[in-house]
């Protein structure tokens, strides 16, 4: 029995102007053409043709997929092939809506959100020469960043260049630690050489005013609260023209 394309359109659940896309591309081709007409007829057995077309392409193959899985000889075999592949970058891609969710609810929970933009990026590992001090107030690490300078050739040094809080006001003691990649291995009478590993940043940026800083730190706070992470190591803050970078490295919340 052969169906004219509106009834055929009925019968399997799809569109006519579906129908004749997937003659155009050659997925479903009419199992007759009137050459007087021009009509297209289908057949019965076209209806569990098409039956598979729809569940393929809900399952998130494409249309070049579904044709190459249904003209391939190893039908079975291919379509498990192509399903598999389907569900991997479905899974992948779940996990991209999720974590784009994670940053929409960060930014709508974050207070001052749109004032301080928050994004994560990868610190390499690195040799640094650093100092440590306890200081009375935030700006008496500048003069010990300032010999720090002095003590490391500039030709020594790398691009990473900045201050480690160890301890801030609110643990009732101050505790900075100027540091500056060095590009080789060295050694100083002055300072002292670390290693500093690899880590996840979550940064913020701010003006050098102390009001901005204080919002910036905060959203870092917020954004740790929000994401469940913690502290993997010292804050740090690098000092670039007219802004301040505020690092914290993170790493995932430890569950019990």
């Amino acid at each position: 029995m052969s169906y004219r394309i509106g009834e055929f359109a009925r019968l399997s659940g799809v569109s006519v102007k579906t129908l004749r896309f997937y003659d155009q591309v050659r997925l479903l081709r009419p199992a007759r053409i009137d050459p007087r007409t021009r009509y297209r007829f289908y057949s019965t057995e076209q209806l569990k043709t098409i039956a598979t077309i729809r569940a393929l392409r809900a399952s998130g193959l494409s249309i070049a997929e579904v044709r190459r899985t249904m003209r391939t000889p190893l039908h079975v075999d291919v379509k498990r092939a192509a399903l598999e592949s389907a569900r991997t970058n479905l899974h992948r891609s779940l996990a991209e809506i999720e974590h784009s969710l994670l940053w929409i609810d960060a930014l709508l929970l974050t207070k001052d959100s749109t004032e301080v933009p928050i994004t994560i990026k990868h610190r390499p590992a690195m040799q640094v020469a650093a100092m440590r001090a306890e200081v009375a107030r935030y700006e008496e690490i500048d003069g010990i960043a300032h010999e720090l300078e002095r003590c490391v050739p500039e030709r020594d040094r790398g691009h990473f260049q900045g201050v480690q809080w160890h301890r801030c006001m609110s643990d009732g003691q101050l505790e900075g630690e100027p540091v500056i990649e060095l590009k080789r291995h060295g050694r100083g009478r002055e300072f002292n050489v670390a290693s500093l590993p690899a880590t996840e940043v979550v940064t913020a940026y701010s003006s050098v005013d102390d009001a901005s800083a204080e919002r910036a730190y905060s959203a870092l706070s917020e954004w740790m609260r929000v994401f469940d992470r913690e502290l993997a190591g010292a804050k740090c803050e690098i000092a670039l023209p007219g802004m301040l970078e505020i690092q914290f490295p993170v790493r995932a919340s430890a569950t019990y």
